[in-house]
């Protein structure tokens, strides 16, 4: 059997899951907000002695490499490569994003408070349960919102009060279902059988981090020549 763990922390719902094969055998989702430097390294070891494993036992290690939380980022990583490299073990980072799927068939766009840059948006679409995002992440503007989520149905996200008011008081008009939600380790572990079929994947403990944040200074800049 293969054990394998995966790391999410670029949101306020942070959690660890510890995989057998493809089936979830140990979740922990860390206490809502930017805690989860405290609570991720407490809730791998739980993991370990619930399940009576070391941490030789893994397989590989999954990580979320954001969008998000620069601080979430960086301790979730940190992590994910100590363990990689002192293990020998493959890492695997992913999309956050894809972790935030509908409970339902349609087009649907996962949403990441990106404070004064606005909004980080993966979109896709999910058919008889089987989901399709867009190859990458993106940063999106909030007056370019409106016409980049104009197919999706279900805008999901793991703050729906402070993203909601943001997007609302940009887009007033919008008539969309919101969901809030934790991301699942389901989805972020077939986005991570994805890497893996691509050959994405480091065996020197590398994670790219998917910052994509724009400094204020490049904001402004954009919008000077949106005018001309």
């Amino acid at each position: 059997m293969n054990y394998s763990l995966l790391i999410e922390t670029s949101t306020e719902r942070g959690l660890i899951a510890i995989f057998a094969d493809r089936r979830v055998v140990f979740q922990k989702a860390f206490p809502f907000g930017n805690s989860s430097s405290s609570h991720l390294l407490p809730a791998i070891q739980e993991g370990l002695t619930t399940l009576k494993l070391n941490p030789v036992d893994f397989s590989h290690i999954i990580c979320g490499a954001g969008p998000g939380s620069y601080t979430g980022l960086r301790m979730g990583a940190i992590s994910a490569k100590v363990l990689a490299y002192s293990l020998h073990l493959p890492l695997i980072g992913i999309s956050s994003l894809k972790g935030w799927v509908p409970p339902k068939d349609g087009h649907f766009s996962a949403l990441i408070d990106a404070r004064i840059g606005g909004v980080y948006i993966q979109s896709g679409v999910q058919t008889e349960g089987k989901v399709s995002f867009e190859p990458q992440p993106k940063l999106c503007l909030l007056e370019d919102l409106a016409q980049e989520i104009e197919k999706s149905e279900v805008l999901i996200t793991p703050n729906l009060s402070i993203l909601q008011p943001k997007i609302l008081q940009a887009c007033p008009f919008l008539q969309k279902e919101w969901i809030e939600t934790s991301p699942s380790p389901h989805a972020l572990y077939e986005a991570a059988l994805e890497e893996i079929q691509a050959g994405r994947v480091s065996h020197e403990g590398n994670i790219d981090l998917l910052y994509l944040r724009k400094t204020q200074a490049e904001i402004e800049k954009e919008k000077i020549r949106a005018c001309f």
